[in-house]
């Protein structure tokens, strides 16, 4: 006899399913079962229950699982507010002309919202936000301004989201990292449905604690206040208040060379010859992918004779960079997630917005180690430690004398794939591969969608 049932939990080596007449049963657990999923199953697959009890308790269980989901999809009764005790897990500020902060939940639910000036008190009576979840809160929000004739189809709008995760999340320090990884994939959330939904630019910033607060103490929000902080010696606070978020985000745009103190470098066996600007390729053959096998040679110093040109996936010109790289002390931000930075950690390499400490995101910019006329990245903050793929993925690593190594770390600087003033950056030894980020952390893939591009896409930022 045939069964078909829902599978409701899963044990070491079983699995509970129950049918349409209410009836549980045990059955192997096989890989591809998982909770949720419709399954078929004949009594050679049923577990025989022997004890009474057991077969008592597994049938009582089942009843409760069944009509608790029945009273939770069908919201007789609210679950969350009898189970569910809610908490600020973190504070996001919108400005879209007009501005608003947002306390949101774990689960981005949108908790308090506080309207930052008038025209944002102007509409907040009209829009929904308890336990809503934040992208259908600023979707109403928009909504309203649409209906109020303040945003135009026509035009595109600029939005600035910032993002602060609550002061006691952000003290934790053993699982501050796995929350602002979890904010950070809310934040990514967000800035997906509204460029979904509506012809707009959204600019993500990640402030702090304190930064909100100063934020508060000159009655702007975090948002703008981090574009203050950024811009201070051109912009008072008082031309940030005033500012349209698209004057804001144009200035930051404006502001490409960030100024820094230069880091002491440490001896180290890294290369020490000098970049020469990068010379136009127009050749047409493909280097080979290096393997495993090649045997190890030379130092860092001791450059391959053999000069391999590219044909990259998409169509791009190898381009000087905008001035001879002599040694130079870079950060790279993402030309589509603004403020966040190429940065390593726990010799991982990603992109973020908070940076701590901000040498994670400085790079001495050396010359290539399999080639010369191509770059490495080596660490400021951990000498002799090199950017490279390993399995395509990018992570940091201590300098090995392989020529797989040398390779693998090497990179040519092309023109950006999205935008030509920008820069990407070309695997070596893959030439159909570019850095891009995914998920927040870099990988070397092919290139193929206008969304690839953009994350394969970075802005070079002096460090002095």
């Amino acid at each position: 006899m045939k069964y078909k049932g829902i599978v409701i939990k899963l044990t070491k080596n079983k699995a509970i399913v129950t049918t349409e007449d209410f009836q549980c049963y045990y059955i192997k657990r096989s890989p591809t079962i998982c909770v949720g999923k419709e399954v078929e199953f004949t009594n050679k697959e049923i577990i025989e229950k022997t004890h009474t009890l057991a077969r008592w308790a597994l049938s009582v269980a089942c009843v409760i699982f069944l009509i608790t989901s029945f009273i939770y999809f069908t919201g007789i009764i609210d679950i969350d507010n009898i189970l569910y005790s809610p908490q600020v897990f973190a504070y996001v500020s919108i400005d879209i002309n007009p501005s608003f902060e947002m306390e949101i939940d774990y689960k981005g639910r949108v908790l308090n919202l506080v309207p930052l000036d008038d025209d944002a008190r102007f509409i907040f009576n009209n829009i929904k936000f308890d336990k809503v979840n934040i992208s259908k809160v600023i979707d109403n929000i928009i909504g309203e301004l649409k209906a109020n004739g303040d945003i135009s189809e026509k035009t595109k709008e600029h939005i600035l989201i910032s993002s602060t995760l609550d002061g006691q999340n952000e003290e934790s320090n053993h699982t501050a990292p796995e929350k602002r990884q979890k904010l950070d994939i809310i934040m990514d959330g967000i800035k997906k449905d509204i460029e979904n939904s509506y012809k707009a630019d959204v600019y993500l910033l990640q402030g702090d604690i304190k930064q909100r607060e100063d934020a508060k103490s000159k009655g702007i929000s975090t948002g703008r206040y981090i574009v203050y902080k950024s811009l201070e010696k051109e912009l008072s606070i008082e031309d940030v208040k005033k500012a349209t978020v698209a004057d804001l985000i144009e200035s930051l745009e404006s502001d490409k060379l960030e100024v820094m103190p230069t880091p002491t470098p440490t001896p180290t066996p890294s290369p020490t010859q000098t970049l020469t600007t990068l010379p136009i390729d127009t050749s047409k053959e493909t280097p080979t992918p290096m393997t495993s096998t090649q045997q190890s040679s030379n130092t860092p110093s001791n450059i391959p004779s053999n000069t391999p040109s590219n044909t990259p996936a998409p169509t791009q010109t190898l381009i000087s960079t905008p001035e001879p790289i002599d040694l130079m002390y870079r950060r790279f931000e993402s030309s589509n997630y603004r403020g966040y930075f190429i940065r390593s950690e726990s010799f991982r390499a990603g992109i973020s917005s908070y940076v701590a400490p901000v040498e994670d995101s400085i790079f001495k910019i050396v010359p290539g180690l399999a080639e010369g006329d191509c770059i490495s990245f080596e660490s400021t903050n951990h000498p002799g430690h090199y950017l490279k793929h390993e399995n395509f993925e990018i992570i940091l690593k201590k300098y090995e004398d392989t020529e797989l190594f040398k390779a693998d770390a090497t990179f040519r600087i092309v023109s950006g794939l999205a935008d030509g003033s920008m820069i990407s950056f070309q695997s070596f030894n893959y030439p159909d591969r570019y850095i891009r980020h995914r998920d927040y952390n870099l990988y070397i893939e092919e290139i193929s969608t206008e969304l690839d591009k953009k994350d394969a896409t970075y802005i070079e930022l002096k460090v002095e």
